[in-house]
């Protein structure tokens, strides 16, 4: 059944804050990482985002855990992807240009979600595309290799003097894609199995910050803790705006929102990224960057375009051909 007018207003609306606000979240922190430990943001945010989604889910009632409880590997592996991804791309951030390390998390998923279409895992659905649509996500994989030379080749506007570990980065940023993805097909299935947000939100951190615990006692407090009770307070309050937010938002716009007008909204997340990143006096101008990632907004906003025209043409003919394969 088609969503409602205003139930898809609202989730467009939510999707355009999680983006607007994630590129803050990817400038700010970028420049956070260079004094504060990885471990304690990620401890501090997605505690937080933990207990504000239990606290809401439990004064549902006892009802809204029920489809957890009923799909424990589906919310076991939804935990075990999501902190592989969030620990990735953090540690992306901390070495690489942010509107770089956002293209290449936002630029794989879509990749990842038709490799699994010809798995038999189950969590997404095999696809045919036109030849339109294909030309479009070879130019998409191209302006992501040129992203992967324009950090080989030291031609980024911010990354480490070490050209290895700059390029460490962006694997990290294309495995941190590579998880995400994952993540939201098992939390989209629980989702369609009737969890609520409020419950998938406070359910799938716990891998995370059990990884986030060990890597802060192994940092020990001179690491960790080397900041005023009032830097951990603007940290945390940062991560609530910035992480926990948007991430509620996204939850939400998600389940009430065509997946294609989705990817059109978060397509403009890296061109606004590399925008808001030019206020930090870290990273430099690159053209090269720039190019490559408003090619990459164009290609993808081309491709869902192409994409949802395919899917309304289909169903006004009554003989279509259904576009995907159980």
């Amino acid at each position: 059944m088609l969503k409602s007018r205003s139930q898809a207003e609202i989730g467009a609306a939510c999707v355009f804050v999680f983006v607007f606000c994630s590129a803050f979240r990817d400038v700010y922190l970028g420049g956070v990482f260079q004094a504060v430990s990885v471990f304690l943001v990620l401890l501090l945010a997605f505690g937080i985002a933990t207990v504000a989604g239990l606290s809401i889910a439990f004064r549902k009632g006892g009802t809204a855990m029920a489809p957890l409880r009923a799909a424990p590997m589906d919310v076991l592996m939804m935990n075990l992807t999501t902190a592989g991804a969030w620990i990735s791309y953090f540690f992306a951030l901390k070495l690489l240009d942010p509107s770089i390390v956002n293209t290449l998390f936002a630029g794989i998923g879509p990749f990842v979600v038709i490799a699994l279409g010809w798995t038999r895992f189950g969590i997404a659905t095999r696809s045919r595309s036109t030849a339109l649509q294909r030309a479009l996500q070879l130019g998409v994989v191209g302006t992501l290799a040129v992203l992967v030379w324009i950090v080989a080749t030291g031609r980024s506007g911010f990354q480490s003097a070490d050209n290895m570990a700059a390029l460490g980065s962006a694997a990290l940023a294309l495995l941190a894609g590579s998880l995400i993805t994952v993540s939201h097909l098992f939390a989209k299935r629980l989702d369609e199995g009737g969890a609520t947000p409020s419950a998938i939100l406070g359910t799938r951190f716990f891998g995370l910050l059990v990884v986030a615990s060990c890597g802060v006692v192994y940092e020990g407090p001179a690491i960790t803790f080397d900041l005023s009770a009032v830097e951990v307070l603007r940290v945390a309050g940062a991560a609530f705006l910035l992480i926990v937010v948007p991430v509620w938002f996204n939850q939400i716009g998600m389940s009430k929102i065509n997946p294609l007008n989705a990817r059109v909204i978060t397509a403009f997340g890296p061109v606004m990224v590399f925008a808001l990143q030019q206020v930090d006096a870290r990273i430099a101008w690159s053209s090269e960057t720039f190019a490559a990632i408003v090619t990459y907004s164009v290609l993808v906003v081309l491709a869902n375009v192409s994409q949802g025209k395919e899917f309304r043409g289909a169903r006004a003919c009554p003989d279509a051909t259904p576009r995907t394969a159980g």
